[in-house]
């Protein structure tokens, strides 16, 4: 499963004034953009952690996916779910 979404890690930082955040990923000395995202409240604040959280959690989705490929049979429903999301998300 390639990927075609820009490569993380992703890390938050924060505009001067501090009520935005940028979403850019790791290579500080040529930042790639993600998402301006808007800070301003607690649920914002969260979707922004979880979308920079985005590629370490489908790295280790697809890990486990290899880990199981061969020992869980594609009925059991939380292995054929997790397959379908690594899949939509690559």
């Amino acid at each position: 499963m390639d990927s075609k979404h820009t490569p993380g890690p992703w890390y938050l930082a924060s505009t001067d004034n501090g009520a935005q955040a940028h979403l850019q990923t790791s290579a500080r000395e040529t930042d790639t953009y993600i998402a301006l995202i808007d800070t301003m409240d607690t649920e914002q604040d969260a979707n922004a952690r979880l979308i920079a959280a985005a590629p370490a959690l489908l790295e280790a989705a697809k890990a486990l996916i290899d880990e199981l490929d061969g020992h869980i049979g594609a009925g059991v429903e939380p292995y054929t779910a997790l397959r379908a999301a690594v899949e939509s998300a690559s």
